[in-house]
C-alpha cells in the first residue's frame, strides 16, 4: 500500500477541481491510500465528505508562503507519504521543494494555459525541475505550448487526458431542470458550461444569440458556471444581455452540482473558449448524447473530429458559432450521426477508468525508481 497526497491551489469549482476530486476517488484503494489535502472550505471539501473523504486543510494567504511549504512537508511526515500529486501551479511549486525537502517524489498536473499566467513564471518553472518531478500536460497541444515556457522535458513530461465516468454520464432526456427555468419543451436550448471568465468566451455565445434570434425565435441560452471570486466577468456578460437586448433569451442559472440533468435537458453544448487545455465539458457531452460546437482554442481539437463527431469553429466568431447552430438543427441525420459517434469517442477514448489507470502506472514507475527509506 503506497501513500499519495493529493494537493490543489483552490477549493471552488471547475475542471481541475473534478480531475482531482475523481483522481482522489478513483485510484485504486488496494494499492493506494489517498490522503486530500486543499486550502480551505468549498465545493470540493463538501464533495469529498460526500464520498467518504475527510480532506486534510493546509491553508495558503500570500505569496512565498513558508506556512504552506511547511504544511505540505509536515503532512508527508506525518501521513508517511511515498508520492505526491499536485494540480495547477502553485501548488507543483510548493510541491517540488517540499519533495526536495523529503525525498517524495511528484507529479504535478497542469490543466492549461491559464494555469501558467503567473509571476515570477522563470523562478516558478525552475523549482518544477527539481527533484523527480513530473508534469502531465492534459494534451498534446497543451505540451506543446509549454514546452518553451516552462523548458519540459520529453522524458519527464507525460499527456493524460482527462476522463469521465460514461456510466454517469450517458444519453437520456430528462426536461425537468430546463422547464425549473421556464424554457419551452419545443425551444432549442443551447448551454455554454464552465467557470464564467473571459477565457471561456462567453460572450461570444451571446453575440451568436443575436445573430441567431431573426432565424428562430426558438433558441433559447443558458451559461451554467460560478463566477471567478474577485472577476467582474459575470457583470460584464449581464451588462452585454442587456444590451443586446437578450434578458429573456439567455440564463445564467449559476453553478449545477447534478450536470448529468443539465446535459439531459440541452440541445447541444456551445465551446466558445479563447484557450484550453484540453475540455472536460466536451467529453461529458459526448458521453452524454449531446452534439458538440467548439471552438478550435487547443485541447478540443484532440477531442472533436470536425465533422464527424462534433463541429469546430473559430475563436471569437459569433457568425460561424450561430452557423453551425444552424447547420446542426438544419439537418436532423448529421445531428443524430454525430451524436452517435460522439458517444463512442467518448467511451473508447477519454473513459475515466483509462484516466486513472494512466496514472497508476506513472506513479509505479516512479516509485520503482525511488530509494526506499
Amino acid at each position: 500500500m503506497r501513500t499519495v497526497l493529493h494537493l490543489i491551489d483552490t477549493s471552488g469549482t471547475g475542471g481541475a477541481e473534478t480531475v482531482y476530486l475523481r483522481l482522489v476517488a478513483g485510484l485504486d484503494q488496494a494499492r493506494f491510500r489517498s490522503v486530500a489535502a486543499i486550502p480551505d472550505r468549498g465545493w470540493l471539501s463538501g464533495s469529498l465528505l460526500a464520498r467518504g473523504i475527510q480532506p486534510v486543510f493546509i491553508p495558503s494567504t500570500r505569496a512565498f508562503d513558508l506556512g504552506l511549504l511547511w504544511g505540505i512537508v509536515r503532512v508527508v511526515r506525518e501521513q508517511q507519504v511515498d508520492l505526491i500529486q499536485t494540480h495547477l501551479l502553485t501548488s507543483a511549486v510548493y510541491a517540488a521543494i517540499a519533495g526536495l525537502l523529503t525525498g517524495v517524489p511528484v507529479v504535478s498536473t497542469l490543466h492549461g494555459l491559464n494555469d501558467v499566467r503567473a509571476t515570477y513564471l522563470s523562478i516558478k518553472s525552475r523549482a518544477l525541475r527539481l527533484n523527480r518531478q513530473s508534469l502531465v500536460l492534459v494534451s498534446e497541444r497543451l505540451r506543446a505550448d509549454l514546452s518553451a515556457s516552462l523548458h519540459l522535458s520529453r522524458q519527464r513530461s507525460h499527456v493524460i487526458h482527462n476522463g469521465v465516468d460514461s456510466g454517469t454520464f450517458s444519453p437520456r432526456r430528462d426536461l425537468g431542470w430546463r422547464r425549473g427555468l421556464g424554457i419551452a419543451d419545443d425551444e432549442v436550448l443551447i448551454g455554454g458550461v464552465g467557470r464564467i471568465i473571459e477565457a471561456k468566451g462567453f460572450d461570444v455565445l451571446l453575440r451568436a444569440a443575436v445573430a441567431l434570434r431573426p432565424h428562430d425565435r426558438r433558441y433559447r441560452f443558458v451559461v451554467v458556471g460560478d463566477p471567478n471570486p474577485n472577476d467582474d466577468e459575470l457583470r460584464r456578460l449581464h451588462e452585454l444581455r442587456t444590451e443586446l437586448g437578450l434578458d429573456q433569451v439567455v440564463l445564467f442559472p449559476g453553478f449545477v452540482e447534478d450536470m448529468p440533468r443539465v446535459y439531459a435537458s440541452l440541445d447541444a453544448l456551445a465551446i466558445t473558449s479563447r484557450t484550453e487545455g484540453f475540455s472536460l465539458v466536451a467529453v461529458e457531452a459526448m458521453a452524454s448524447g449531446l452534439p458538440v460546437i467548439s471552438t478550435r482554442c487547443g485541447g478540443p481539437e484532440e477531442i472533436v473530429t470536425d465533422g464527424v463527431d462534433g463541429l469546430l469553429i473559430p475563436c471569437d466568431d459569433p457568425d460561424s458559432l450561430a452557423s453551425a447552430v444552424e447547420r446542426l438543427f438544419g439537418d436532423r441525420e448529421l445531428r443524430a450521426a454525430l451524436v452517435a459517434r460522439a458517444r463512442t469517442c467518448a467511451v473508447e477514448r477519454f473513459s475515466l477508468d483509462s484516466m486513472v489507470m494512466q496514472y497508476e502506472a506513472l506513479y509505479d514507475a516512479l516509485l520503482r525508481s525511488t530509494p526506499s527509506s
